[in-house]
């Protein structure tokens, strides 16, 4: 009898150092999660599932460490598992949530709609759920949907900068109908309540050059370069901008940043070459010159330039001249 006892004790305690071993490496993996050291998370969540497959800790971290690592195709599965596992745990929110995205991430835009539309309705009032609902449909270009589930998440979400999101997203999804009016306002609340949020400003630039308000459009480039320096489209379309406005010199500077900063930039290298084709410098001189090396390097960067610039009206009076004009026709058939 005391024989059996001290057995069956023996037995107790090993049973939980093993729990204690596994609670310790799930604390473990948390922490390598929590510090983006992904590999060495997912060693120990697999290590986790190797001596107990089912459990519902090691499933969901797994997933989400997947997930992290853009594994997108190998999260789904775990969270898939997981909701099977637990299907009443509080944590199932954002397990929903998650899985839609990672559905949306690869391109299985059905089963991220149903996912989400399944997770909404367990929790109704969870709106970080409702705005990735609002992506899947905008991915599919129904924007009744999408505008219904973004207005919805604004209702459920309370942190400025999600809402600022929110916000944009609204934007672009009325930019998409050619509803201007809307998209600007949109754009508008979204750097109200974010205002560092460059891609707003860049989207409510786009917009106001679709209504060819360009004096806005330049003045809310400007601003995205002020936020984001180091973004060549900013520029690009800043001097576009500027260019219609007729202001050249501060065309050119925004231009050549552009360049600068995407060194590849032929859409920016060719309209410097067709500024230079009609512009004379400040004695009223051609600058044909300068117009052919600008198309020379666009050409570089991208051959397709050359079918361009023999439909452009820019460059007639170059190829007219008895100068430029050969040299035009000999970098076109190069």
């Amino acid at each position: 009898m005391r024989k059996a006892a001290i057995i069956f004790f023996c037995l107790g305690i090993v049973a939980v150092v093993h729990a204690s071993t596994i609670q310790s490496k799930l604390i473990k993996a948390r922490g390598m999660l929590d510090k983006k050291d992904y590999n060495a998370a997912r060693q120990l969540f697999e290590n986790v599932l190797y001596e107990e497959p089912n459990n519902f800790d090691a499933v969901l971290g797994l997933a989400q460490t997947y997930q992290e690592m853009r594994h997108y195709d190998k999260a789904i599965p775990h969270y898939t598992n997981a909701i099977a596992l637990k299907p009443t745990s509080p944590k199932l929110r954002e397990v929903y949530n998650n899985l839609g995205v990672c559905y949306n991430n690869v391109g299985d835009i059905e089963h991220a709609i149903i996912t989400l539309e399944a997770g909404v309705k367990k929790y109704p009032t969870f709106g970080k759920m409702y705005y990735n609902l609002g992506n899947a449909y905008f991915k599919v270009k129904n924007w009744t949907e999408a505008l219904d589930n973004y207005t919805t998440a604004l209702t459920y979400t309370t942190i400025p900068d999600d809402q600022a999101y929110i916000y944009n997203s609204i934007g672009n999804t009325y930019s998409m109908q050619r509803d201007a009016e809307a998209g600007i306002n949109a754009y508008q609340n979204a750097v109200k309540l974010k205002p560092d949020y460059w891609k707003a400003y860049f989207n409510l630039g786009l917009t106001y050059s679709y209504r060819e308000q360009y004096y806005d459009a330049a003045s809310v480039y400007r601003k995205v370069t002020e936020i984001k320096p180091d973004y060549p489209d900013a520029y690009y379309n800043l001097g576009r901008a500027l260019s219609i406005l007729k202001k050249w010199d501060e065309m050119i500077v925004a231009y050549e940043k552009a360049i600068a900063l995407r060194p590849t930039y032929y859409e920016a290298m060719y309209n410097l070459a067709c500024y230079y084709a009609v512009i004379p410098n400040d004695n009223g001189q051609p600058q044909y010159t300068r117009a052919l090396e600008w198309l020379q390097k666009a050409i570089r960067q991208e051959p397709d330039v050359k079918t361009y610039a023999q439909e452009e009206d820019y460059f007639l009076k170059l190829r007219a001249d008895a100068q430029a004009g050969p040299k035009f026709e000999a970098l076109i058939h190069q």
